[in-house]
């Protein structure tokens, strides 16, 4: 959702806290209310720190989840056989406390989630104290207990009670006439008019009633938090009543700049020259923190890089003996091996797990080469261990001349490799690419032969060759061995030659977007078969067309994203594919604002922009407390920047998958909406491995603008997944002013 607002107002759309001002508040609040219930058990307390929590929970760095669980067990445990609770353990059941209890465990049933087990227990509880406060309904309004006297303060909490359980004003006779009555209080015992006002606009935003002079009274409040005598408690009361209307917007974000100020002096709750009673510190500082933690973002989730899992996870999968196997039970494979290797190249420069499986592999070869001699033919295990000795670099000279005449001796005539069932394709492209991994020549005659050899035999695709006495033939034609022949033959064929094999790969694609080995078979014009897709498969597809210009990758990868590995041949490809994928993790404004001032940052500018650099720093330093370097910007290195430069200086994708941006002569296009480049200030927020980065980009004659910007301080306060400042120079000098800067944030 996108908001277009003054730059003014700019507080309105950014104060999402964002978290580096009100990140260390929420922190400090929540580490004051979650053991708040040692310094008042009391029901009302209890009930507001718990919803203080749920409001909280994921927005702070800390598991909130045990405190959570401990004080909705309280509040279970304490709940009379009436339905009802008391002011404190073992007192008679009230509208009041229970009606606060009621709110609590709403919002705790939600924190849960629908379809758990704490949600459907809690719903209950929660239900049967509604009932609680139903029954306890005089006709006008409710008293503390039932059958007393109508007043303001239980019925103000019972009508927040009951619309955290459903129900509404348009609906209920019962919540009609607590209006009524709510309306008619002008003043009441213990509460300033402040407080009354708020406490009823809470409770009317609970059961969906929206007085006629809504604005009007809204605007009250925020005179009144303009007054400086105002109490905290009126203050947090009138601060949180405002956002649950308003979201986040100037009034709002001054307000709480308010409490924060109120906060740094008193570290530990919210306390100012109106000193608070001991049994209202509680509920004051649960009412302050429920105003941060509404206006805060979720912290983003870590995401994990799947390349840098992916290379641990198959590390894991090697088998004592060094090698690899298609499944966990199975023995080592050599070409599962060859695989897993040289994707384990890519994960590390150097790995115990390489060495490893290098040693399992040389110690194989002699045993692999009998094999293959007293066969009398080409046998696969032999030719993966002589790919993955060459790949490494583990033959000798003498070996390689070694093995080149042993596979050349297995031939069944010129350019052919074959076994009982005659020369084959796979054993013949087998050959090529062992032959071609011990450094053969490509012109050697064999290779030529071979290649012209399997060129000849089919047009599009291979399988098993079948050859006799009077004609010979492709039997069938499948994928695997087609990959194989296409791995042997790219590098030493023309793409042209390829091609027609290629298009035969390509419609052998199943809808999913993987390729099975055979894609159907038919009888009679009847599909009898359908092939499954195999991710092993898919992927040495997409890395053979690659290089010869088809562009699969992106689809490969957004495939493999949505299929589970069959076997560790999956694990080991998926592995080496995903070292081809740049990892670009999401981010949003809060991810970089939040380290402000708890990391190191580099404010980096392009050549001529240091003047506005110097302010920026200055501004970034005195609202964070921070102090960060300044430089020349040469590229992204290592660790956290600030990036003041043009459009067209960096590729914004390469650290934000969620932003395209597209610049010409005149306009930018961001996320597909155009703006006018000679006005724009656009600021996106990127990530990387080694840290997080704020690019501020603009035209340098829009430098007057961005110092603006900084020095308004509102950088303190930016949220969502990019910000656009526009500026309008309405009195032509050339300068912004705040009231010519307006702002649209993404996300």
């Amino acid at each position: 959702m996108r908001r277009a607002l003054s730059l003014l107002f700019i507080a309105m759309l950014l104060l999402p806290y964002a978290n580096v001002t009100a990140k260390p508040v929420l922190e400090s609040a929540v580490d004051f209310i979650k053991d708040s219930k040692s310094i008042s058990n009391e029901t009302k307390s209890v009930s507001l720190a718990l919803m203080a929590m749920v409001e909280s929970a994921g927005k702070v760095e800390e598991d909130l989840s045990p405190y959570i669980d401990e004080y909705v067990d309280f509040l279970l445990e304490n709940q009379n056989p009436d339905d009802g609770w008391g002011y404190s353990p073992g007192q008679s059941s009230d509208v009041l406390d229970t009606s606060y209890a009621v709110v609590a465990l709403s919002k705790a049933a939600e924190y849960y989630g629908y379809g758990t087990s704490q949600h459907t227990s809690l719903r209950i509880v929660a239900d049967r104290g509604a009932k609680f406060i139903k029954n306890a309904f005089n006709g006008e309004a409710w008293g503390y207990t039932p059958n007393t006297k109508s007043e303001f303060y239980p019925t103000v909490i019972a009508l927040w009670a009951l619309g955290n359980r459903g129900y509404s004003w348009e609906s209920s006779y019962m919540l009609k006439r607590g209006v009524s009555f709510l309306e008619s209080i002008k003043s009441y015992p213990g509460f300033t008019s402040t407080e009354i006002e708020a406490l009823r606009l809470i409770a009317y935003k609970s059961i969906k009633y929206t007085p006629a002079d809504i604005e009007k009274r809204l605007a009250s409040l925020k005179d009144s938090l303009d007054k400086s005598s105002l109490s905290t408690k009126e203050r947090v009361l009138a601060t949180y009543t405002l956002i649950l209307y308003e979201g986040v917007s100037f009034d709002a974000a001054k307000a709480l700049l308010t409490l924060e100020d109120i906060k740094k002096e008193n570290p530990t709750y919210w306390e100012n020259n109106l000193p608070l009673r001991d049994r209202e510190i509680v509920p004051v500082s649960s009412y302050a923190t429920l105003g941060f933690a509404l206006v805060a973002e979720k912290l983003s989730e870590r995401e994990e890089n799947p390349f840098q899992s992916s290379c641990e996870e198959l590390k894991s999968k090697q088998n004592e003996d060094g090698g690899w196997s298609y499944m966990i039970v199975s023995p080592s494979s050599e070409k599962v091996t060859y695989y897993a290797l040289k994707s384990l190249k890519k994960c590390y420069f150097r790995d115990v797990s390489i060495d490893k499986g290098l040693e399992w592999t040389s110690a194989r070869l002699s045993t692999l080469k009998e094999i293959s001699e007293k066969q009398k033919e080409l046998y696969g295990p032999y030719v993966y261990a002589i790919l993955t000795l060459a790949e490494f670099n583990m033959l000798s000279d003498e070996q390689k001349e070694e093995n080149i005449e042993f596979i050349k001796s297995l031939k069944m005539e010129d350019g052919k490799w074959g076994s009982f069932l005659g020369p084959q394709p796979f054993d013949t492209a087998l050959a090529i690419r062992a032959l071609l991994a011990l450094g053969l020549s490509p012109e050697d005659s064999d290779i030529q032969k071979a290649k012209k050899w399997l060129l000849s035999v089919s047009k599009e695709g291979w399988g098993i060759f079948l050859r006799t006495k009077y004609y010979e033939y492709m039997v069938t034609q499948d994928v695997s061995t087609t990959l194989e022949v296409l791995e042997a033959l790219a590098p030493i064929s023309t793409k042209e030659e390829l091609e027609p094999h290629i298009e035969w790969l390509l419609k052998q694609r199943n809808e999913d977007g993987g390729w099975p080995d055979i894609k159907e078979n038919t009888l009679g014009g009847v599909v009898i078969y359908r092939g499954e897709s195999h991710m092993d498969l898919t992927i040495r597809v997409e890395e053979l067309l690659e290089p010869l210009g088809y562009n699969l990758r992106d689809e490969v990868f957004n495939w493999i994203q949505t299929h589970e590995e069959e076997n560790i041949l999956d694990s080991a490809l998926k592995t080496g594919f995903l070292s081809q994928i740049k990892f670009v993790p999401k981010v949003v404004l809060y991810d970089v604002i939040r380290l402000i001032g708890e990391e190191n940052f580099t404010l980096a500018y392009a050549p001529g922009r240091r003047g506005t650099a110097e302010v920026a720093k200055e501004a970034v330093d005195n609202f964070f407390d921070a102090n960060i370097t300044l430089e020349e910007f040469k590229g992204i290195n290592d660790g956290n920047y600030i990036v003041l430069t043009d459009y067209n200086d960096v590729n914004i994708s390469d650290y934000n998958p969620d932003i395209t941006l597209k610049v010409n002569d005149s306009n930018i296009v961001l996320n597909e909406k155009t703006y006018d480049k000679g006005k724009t200030i656009v600021l996106v927020p990127g990530k990387y491995e080694k840290g997080v980065i704020l690019f501020v980009l603009y035209p340098e004659d829009m430098k007057s603008a961005v110092e603006t910007f900084f020095n308004s301080g509102l950088i303190k306060y930016l949220k969502g997944k990019a910000l656009v400042i526009k500026f309008e120079d309405k009195n032509n000098d050339g300068i912004a002013s705040l009231e010519e800067l307006s702002a649209e944030v993404m996300g």
